[in-house]
């Protein structure tokens, strides 16, 4: 009786060289501590060895690598990382010199990846199925020239996490959506040239009223001529001017406003009371596009 139970145990034995997990939810092999009991003929220790050593092979070759060629584990890699399967969420461990630890906790019901230092110092790894974005303070003194003219450093994904309540985010690769947020690579950004550089309303005596923007200067040369200097110059000269005239027009007082002349620098736009050239003072807005 006893050689059979040895031959199946070394059969089963065989089979559990292939066997990852347990089978249909349940160990072939029990390991039980009060296993032998006590009165069990001293003839069966080493059938309950080997039953103990079955069983322990069973269960560390689920996350390492420990197959039986025969009833023995001895291939060369044996005892390597199939994978690392953490049980289940747990506490932030106690810190401990000269010692780290990687875990799992619950984060929003989600398990997230963790690692905790001897400095007590815990860091979430991941972020619902991502990398977790993490922010850290640099000193002045870190910041140099070098490192950030450094071509290795570059900015693969940016990408913001599930739970941010300020960004919305796509489900599945939680990018921003969000219009006021989402455009971040430079060719997403409109051109330069397709935004207002300047702009000012003046009245009829070359008056700024408010205060603009990239206007230094509003200046009436003569009756219904002014020059307008923009704090900082265009590119070049061929920038777009757009003048209009401000207040309630009538037949008999009927202005026509035009652009008169572009530098880098200004321009001069001027005023005339109807099409007969003479001209008036009027006050305008101006718009400027162009590149700087």
């Amino acid at each position: 009786m006893k050689t059979r139970y040895v031959l199946l145990m070394a059969f089963m034995a065989v089979i559990m060289g292939s066997i990852t997990g347990p089978a249909s939810g349940a160990w072939v092999y029990i390991y039980d501590t009060e296993t032998p009991p006590d009165g069990e003929p001293p003839g069966l220790g080493d059938d309950r060895i080997r039953e103990k050593a079955a069983a322990w092979q069973e269960r560390m070759n689920v996350d390492h690598y420990l197959p039986l060629t025969g009833t023995q584990v001895s291939d060369a890699a044996a005892g390597q990382h199939r994978q690392i399967e953490f049980y289940g969420p747990i506490d932030t461990p106690t810190a401990a010199t000269n010692k780290g630890w990687v875990y799992t906790k619950d984060v929003n019901s989600v398990v997230e990846f963790y690692w905790l230092d001897e400095s007590d110092n815990e860091l979430q790894l991941t972020s619902y199925g991502q990398l977790k974005v993490v922010t850290a303070s640099i000193a002045d003194a870190n910041v140099t020239t070098a490192k950030i003219a450094d071509s290795a450093v570059t900015f693969a994904k940016l990408g913001c996490a599930k739970d941010e309540d300020d960004m919305v985010s796509d489900s599945n690769v939680h990018i921003p959506t969000q219009q006021s947020v989402k455009k971040y690579v430079d060719d997403q950004i409109p051109a330069a040239t397709s935004a207002a550089k300047a702009w000012v309303q003046f009245n009829s005596s070359g008056t700024i009223q408010g205060t603009g923007y990239n206007v230094a200067s509003v200046a009436r040369n003569s009756t219904g001529n002014y020059t307008i200097t923009w704090d900082t110059d265009f590119a070049n000269d061929d920038y777009v001017v757009i003048a209009v005239g401000l207040g309630v027009p009538s037949v008999a007082n009927e202005a026509v406003v035009w652009v008169n002349s572009v530098a880098v620098g200004s321009c001069v736009v001027k005023c005339s009371k109807g099409y007969d050239a003479t001209l008036k003072d009027l006050g305008m807005s101006i718009v400027a596009f162009g590149t700087q």
